[in-house]
């Protein structure tokens, strides 16, 4: 059955109305500008495309005379952008065709602030294991850096381009305030696109509490606990939030929420994932980690990355502001 939200009021309507897209020229990038141009649609908004130089090594001296200048270099990127504008469709070029150099999550992030951007849509090689380490990854760095919504990408497996769409969106929850940000956002996008939501938490047993050898006779009695705890959280998230005429679902997993989260999205069919992050760098990024890295990474969907940096002093003013109190 086709699920169609009625148009809301129009104090409520999602507005979309500047998306910046970073481009390499790749095809995968190119399928961030088709989800940007969709996702765009609703309120009629602008879509800006992004090229950076990231040279992050020196060229000797005796290399570089012969090489071609970088006045030459910008004037053929600059037409290589004006190219990809004009075969997507993006109007007025030489408004929304960016150039710059730099670290590229880094230049991105600054451009995003001066066009005050809703959404920065970007694309990933969805490379894993060895060569995951190797070529690192410019989707999560934005990912972990961004102060704004990330919708990431991702070519479909079977390597045939598929037109985007939006009708079911999942979207995680561990019952925190950050991850109720992430399911007001994806009411928001729902409403728009007239999408029914997946709303999913997963029970993962911290087999820690069973080492003393007699906690695990009680293994059955301590997963249906939490999963009594779980349900009757998610009870109080729905009865909390003001879902307006969105359809939703809840369903209580069991499992590793890094694994389990993707492959509900793919059993469920989802279009999308609407995930928040806390948006933690340094030190205490890597000594935590980040679900949301792990779901960008492995979804076989697109994935939007809600950033909830309201309790941490990384946060920019205008951001502090307006965003509600966190609770981890």
């Amino acid at each position: 059955m086709k699920i169609q939200a009625r148009q809301p009021a129009s104090a409520d309507r999602f507005r979309l109305k500047t998306i910046l897209v970073p481009t390499d020229f790749s095809s995968l990038s190119q399928q961030a500008i088709r989800w940007a141009k969709f996702m765009a649609q609703p309120a009629h908004g602008r879509v800006h495309l992004v090229h950076v130089h990231d040279f992050e090594f020196a060229i000797p001296d005796e290399v570089a005379v012969d090489l071609i200048s970088p006045a030459d270099v910008d004037r053929m990127l600059q037409q290589e952008l004006y190219r990809v504008a004009a075969k997507h469709a993006v109007p007025n070029p030489r408004k929304t065709c960016h150039l710059k150099s730099g670290r590229a999550y880094d230049q991105i992030e600054k451009l995003a602030e001066e066009i005050k951007a809703d959404l920065i849509v970007t694309s990933t090689h969805g490379f894993k294991g060895l060569q995951h380490v190797l070529l690192g990854s410019t989707a999560e760095r934005i990912v972990r850096h961004a102060t704004r919504p990330v919708l990431v990408a991702r070519a479909a497996k079977s390597g045939r381009r598929r037109a985007p769409r939006l009708k079911k969106i999942v979207v995680p929850l561990d019952f925190s305030r950050c991850s109720e940000s992430g399911l007001r956002y994806a009411i928001k996008l729902a409403r728009s696109f007239g999408a029914r939501l997946f709303l999913v938490h997963i029970v993962r047993l911290d087999y820690r509490l069973m080492a003393d050898g007699y906690a695990l006779y009680a293994a059955e009695e301590i997963m249906k606990s939490a999963h009594e705890a779980a349900e009757k959280e998610m009870r109080r998230v729905v009865t909390a939030t003001d879902f307006g005429e969105v359809k939703f679902e809840t369903a209580i997993e069991t499992g590793s929420p890094e694994i389990r989260i993707c492959g509900y999205a793919k059993q469920m069919g989802a279009d999308i994932i609407v995930t928040s992050t806390h948006g933690r760098t340094g030190l205490q990024h890597v000594l935590i980690g980040s679900i949301a890295e792990h779901i960008v990474r492995d979804a076989e969907c697109p994935v939007v990355v809600v950033p909830t940096r309201h309790e941490t002093k990384l946060v920019r003013r205008r951001f502090a502001s307006t965003s509600a109190p966190g609770a981890r």
